[in-house]
């Protein structure tokens, strides 16, 4: 992600929504129902030589072939080790397995049938919840939606609320946890960890690593918009079958369940499934903490067209800190500077190497 700072200006979030940048398109909640079935592969980390881990929650360590090897129950104490000939895992001080395939940590589900005198209907509680009636038709629910049903006294709805799961890291001494599952691989020199879980709950802990979550609720609507489009091209672009995007401002900051907040997680609730698209396709939503007054068309920063990117003056930030500013060296250094960007470092010895800066326009 290109940024100048941290923070995403209220200035290009309001342009979004506007459409002033470019012409979006919010689907329907019941066209964006597809998308909320998504889920987005982060890769938490590599290289790891051990990781501690606990859940809150009943889980299960499942082979590639979708085989449970062991449960994992709330409250136990994990922790994974490299070696050569792949990952050992163990609970407490006993070993419990060996892989050098890729292990996967999944939450439980559990299914719970009602028998009607017209048939029976499934409701299948995990990751991905639904309900299959007599006549073969499926609908996918939130933890927060209800079944409508008909008895003999009337109209009523079974609802249902979803324990919260989460994989409790144990890093230096404190507990980072994570909604969804966790994947552990042997990777290169070490560990690496995959966490997949739903797009909207990805988003809860985006939107406020990347926008203050106390700015106005309209602000945060925006940047998770911006958001949730963003992750869906970087998924359905990933150059690699093992994760989507990295928790950092190489992609997005995610930085977990712990960093979620009230205001920004209604945010994303409020515009569930919406993205901004261009020619019926979603956008490359770049978005940024300062644009120094000036929006960069695509073409110059990438060397690629993308017509809803633009150069344009922008006056929205000039109030941001990092809007005006000073740097100073001296004639060498920025001699060196620019040979650095210039040249590479076979080529230090370079005659056309630059030997002085006469003079700066």
């Amino acid at each position: 992600m290109l940024r100048a700072g941290k923070t995403t200006l209220l200035r290009l979030s309001i342009f979004i929504i506007a459409g002033i940048l470019f012409s979006g398109y919010f689907p329907s909640p019941a066209e964006a129902r597809a998308e909320d079935l998504a889920r987005i592969r982060v890769c938490l980390a590599q290289s790891l030589q051990i990781q501690e881990f606990e859940v809150q929650g009943n889980y299960d360590l499942v082979d590639e072939e979708g085989k449970i090897i062991s449960k994992v129950a709330a409250g136990e104490n994990w922790k994974v080790e490299y070696v050569e000939e792949g990952l050992k895992f163990f609970k407490g001080d006993i070993l419990e397995l060996s892989s050098k395939d890729p292990v996967s940590l999944l939450q439980e589900g559990k299914t719970i049938t009602a028998v009607s005198v017209s048939g029976s209907v499934g409701l299948i509680v995990d990751k991905k919840t639904s309900v299959v009636s007599s006549g073969n038709q499926v609908s996918f629910l939130s933890g927060s939606d209800s079944i409508n049903t008909i008895s003999k006294n009337g109209t009523g709805s079974i609802g249902f609320q979803e324990e919260l799961k989460l994989v409790k890291l144990l890093i230096g001494g404190s507990t980072q946890s994570y909604r969804g599952d966790l994947e552990f691989r042997s990777e290169g020199s070490g560990i690496m960890l995959v966490n997949s879980l739903p797009l909207e709950e990805y988003l809860y802990s985006v939107v406020p690593g990347e926008m203050p979550a106390s700015w106005q609720l309209e602000a945060l609507k925006a940047q998770a918009v911006a958001a949730r489009t963003y992750a869906l091209v970087k998924k359905n672009s990933a150059n690699n079958n093992i994760y989507d995007v990295l928790p950092t401002t190489a992609n997005q900051v995610y930085k977990g369940y712990n960093s979620e907040n009230a205001s920004s997680s209604r945010a994303v609730s409020e515009t569930r499934g919406q993205v901004l698209e261009y020619l019926d396709q979603p956008i490359t939503a770049f978005f940024h903490s300062s644009s120094g007054g000036f929006l960069e068309s695509s073409q110059d920063v990438w060397s690629t067209r993308l017509e809803y990117f633009e150069d344009k003056p922008d006056p929205y930030d000039q109030n941001d800190s990092h809007y005006d500013w000073t740097v100073n060296y001296t004639q060498e250094q920025l001699v060196q500077q620019l040979n650095k960007g210039l040249f590479s470092q076979q080529d230090a010895d370079s005659e056309e190497r630059l030997k002085a800066v006469q003079d700066i326009e």
